[in-house]
Order: C-alpha cells, then sequence, then structure tokens
C-alpha cells in the first residue's frame, strides 16, 4: 500500500512513518522541513518538500496512493497567531482532501483534536456528561480547536461528494519517548489536567491506531477518540470525576482507572487497543 504522510518530518510525523513501513507500507512523507535524521541525500525517493497550501503541488505529491495521512499544520493554541493557526489548518486540510480526490486516493485519515468538544474544562465550563464520547456536540474555545471542527466538517463534505473515505482521529495529550518523567509532577497537583480530562496517549499508540484507520473496511466519513485506556492520575476514575467535576452526570460508572474520554469508538470501528500506559514506565 502507498501512503502519504502529511507533516512527515515533525517529531510525531517521524514516528508514525517509520511504524508504517514497519508494517509494510510504501511511505512517502512530505513537509517544508527535511525529515529527522540521516543525511539529506538518503530520504530522496522518500520524502519531498511540498507546500500544502498550493493545491498543484499537494496533488502531484499524493498521485499513485491509496492513502493519505494528514498530519501538517499549526498543532495547538498558541505557537502562532490565531489568524495563522486558523487560516493555514483550514487550508491546508480542504487542499489535503481536494488533492486527494483530484489524484484518485481512496482514503484520507487526518488528526483532529479532542479540544473540539469544548476543552479547557473547568469550573465554568464542564462537559455535559462523562465519559466524554464523540456525540457530545462541538463547542470550540479556541482558534487551533475552531480549525479542527472546520476540519470535521470538510471530511464528510468530501465523502459525500466525491466518495473519499474518511477517518478523523482526535487525538489525546500525545507523550513521546523520554517523556514520562512529567507524570509524577501532575500527580502533585492532579486538578491541573482537569483541562482535558485526564488524557494522554502514547505516541506509538498513535501510529498504531493511524495504521488501524488506513486499513479498516469502512466507507464514509468517521471522526473517533484516540487515547490512552487508562489517566494519567493515580485515582481510580470515579473518585477523580468526582472531585475534577462534581455534578456532571455519569452516563455509565466508571470501573477503576478508565479513561474519561470513551475509545469504544475506536475500539470498534478500527480495532484500536491501546497498549502503553505511565504505569508501566513509572511503576
Amino acid at each position: 500500500m502507498r501512503v502519504v504522510v502529511t507533516g512527515g518530518a515533525g517529531r510525531s510525523g517521524t514516528v508514525i512513518a517509520a511504524h508504517l513501513r514497519s508494517a509494510g507500507a510504501d511511505v512517502l512523507t512530505v513537509d517544508l522541513v527535511a525529515p529527522r535524521g540521516g543525511d539529506a541525500g538518503s530520504h530522496i525517493g522518500s520524502h519531498l518538500f511540498v507546500d500544502l497550501a498550493d493545491l498543484g503541488e499537494a496533488v502531484e505529491a499524493f498521485r499513485g496512493a491509496d492513502a493519505v495521512l494528514h498530519l501538517a499544520g499549526v498543532w495547538a493554541q498558541g505557537v502562532r497567531t490565531p489568524g495563522v493557526t486558523f487560516n493555514t489548518n483550514v487550508r491546508t486540510t480542504f487542499n489535503v482532501f481536494e488533492a486527494a480526490a483530484i489524484a484518485g486516493v481512496r482514503r484520507v485519515v487526518w488528526a483532529s483534536t479532542q479540544a473540539v468538544t469544548g476543552n479547557p474544562w473547568g469550573p465554568d465550563n464542564l462537559p455535559e456528561y462523562l465519559p466524554i464520547s464523540e456525540s457530545l456536540p462541538a463547542r470550540p474555545r479556541g482558534t487551533y480547536a475552531l480549525s479542527k471542527h472546520v476540519g470535521e466538517q470538510i471530511g464528510p463534505y468530501f465523502s459525500e461528494t466525491r466518495g473519499l473515505e474518511v477517518v478523523g482521529l482526535r487525538l489525546a495529550w500525545m507523550i513521546h519517548e523520554g517523556g514520562w518523567g512529567v507524570v509524577p509532577e501532575w500527580q502533585e497537583n492532579p486538578l491541573s489536567r482537569r483541562f482535558n480530562a485526564f488524557v494522554y496517549v502514547d505516541v506509538r499508540d498513535v501510529a498504531a491506531a493511524c495504521a488501524a484507520a488506513i486499513e479498516a473496511p469502512l466507507r464514509g466519513a468517521h471522526v473517533i477518540n484516540i487515547g490512552s485506556a487508562d489517566t494519567c492520575m493515580d485515582i481510580p476514575s470515579s473518585e477523580l470525576a468526582a472531585v475534577a467535576f462534581g455534578d456532571v452526570p455519569l452516563r455509565r460508572p466508571l470501573v477503576g482507572y478508565e479513561t474519561l474520554v470513551s475509545i469504544r469508538a475506536a475500539r470498534e470501528l478500527i480495532g484500536y487497543r491501546p497498549r502503553f500506559s505511565w504505569r508501566d514506565h513509572l511503576s
């Protein structure tokens, strides 16, 4: 299978592209910068310098691909100005879908965010229910989340009008190798992680989710949460929910340390099974 990974030179993109290659995919990474590792010549044929703001460049890069994994863009709130964040993410996401349709690509998998549902959570901004699922109405509270919400409208449009198969991955806070040292600090002030409902995910689980979303037998357009199976706190989830979210209703009892953002849809649709937990690294 031929897969094009946009943003493939980034920290996460590099790991995910490597995972896809190890699984047997023929991967082309595209980005505005050179990929990490190796000399410049070592990536000829497997990496292209592509400006996704240019539709023509994107079409050329996508020709012959079976799937596009779209990771490129402004990756968080506050790293660029609001206007740049919104314009960059919306324009490039539209161009990715349009170029995929023109180039005859079958499937687009792309990175959204759990922030579209309304976080940062706090005393004056609580979710309607727990565990949070994909059916919670979108209520973006930042330009980054707003840009991703728009992307979640673009995907179904291209599915309905151009026949693309679309999977949007609402990613949790991502942790890379060597990054687990922050977790003990979080335990000192549990409410410091209330803003995102105590979610996190290992980048290796994200890579596995991307691979599964590319391969899963799906039609139409879908958006699914991707995160760890547990919270980032050493407090049972029922107690954590009571302390952090007060009277927010539970749709079902919380078991053990399970995540407060449901990954049930990801399990059912793409067979997602997160393997990594902070407890394995710090216990």
